[in-house]
């Protein structure tokens, strides 16, 4: 049976090829504005806060995570000490864990090396991609890469144009591209709705940012921020566990 006709009871074994890479670049094409746009929002920030362009584009050569090296320039312009920036990128970025593991019966079977390139390139926006298809059946581990890729190398390319462009305006809040971050944000959160579920976590997010920010100093706004609004989501999703679906919006799969 050819790759494309899988179905759930008949999967592939674990492979790697050079198709796999092609279906992943070509799938995630629609995610490359994202990325790019992103790339560009994060390089004039990096740019204003004081980062090089070498650091800023290693930054996203090295990391690959938007929402953490965000909270990290952020912390790190309010505090030199590292651990505030440590724990900012890893409670924005804890739920990489999560997806993670729900790739873990997929790439067991890859060699080590190549399991974790694969989860290097793992995104928010890639992973609904690379589920579907182990989903289907599909196993080719190259669609995780090859869709990674296609926001992977613009999002570094973009981070470089965003810091030339703040070093060539000099004032970015001049011309009110300081709101870039905010306005990209706010318009990823309405990306990220789903249900009503999700007003609990916003709400105790940004009342736990606010009050950090009047009475703590530096960055941890943004800790306090992403562990109340954790906190929140697993409290609301434990209390809906046990109810059964309405049938309005709020039955979707998580």
């Amino acid at each position: 049976m050819p790759p494309s006709a899988a179905t759930p009871g008949a999967a592939e074994r674990p492979c790697f090829t050079a198709d796999g890479l092609r279906r992943g670049l070509a799938g995630s094409l629609p995610m490359v504005v994202t990325a790019i746009v992103y790339g560009l929002v994060f390089g004039v920030l990096a740019e204003s806060r004081g980062l090089s362009l070498l650091d800023a584009t290693l930054m996203s050569t090295l990391v690959f995570s938007g929402s953490a090296q965000v909270a990290a320039v952020e912390a790190g312009t309010q505090s030199q000490a590292l651990a505030p920036m440590l724990l900012a990128a890893a409670i924005v970025n804890a739920r990489y864990v999560l997806l993670g593991a729900t790739l873990r019966p997929w790439l067991a079977g890859h060699p080590p090396l190549r399991g974790y390139a694969c989860l290097f390139m793992m995104s928010d926006a890639n992973w609904p991609l690379a589920m579907r298809e182990h989903l289907a059946g599909r196993r080719d581990a190259a669609i995780l890469v090859g869709s990674g890729l296609s926001m992977y190398l613009p999002w570094i390319a973009a981070t470089g144009v965003g810091h030339a462009f703040g070093a060539l305006v000099g004032n970015p809040a001049a011309l009110g591209l300081d709101l870039l971050l905010v306005a990209f944000c706010a318009a990823m959160v309405v990306g990220f709705w789903r249900s009503r579920a999700d007003v609990l976590p916003a709400v105790a997010a940004a009342a736990a940012a606010l009050l950090a920010d009047r009475l703590l100093p530096g960055s941890w706004y943004i800790a306090a921020g992403g562990l109340a609004g954790a906190l929140a989501g697993g409290l609301a999703r434990s209390g809906n566990a046990g109810r059964a679906p309405d049938g309005g919006a709020d039955a979707g799969g998580s």
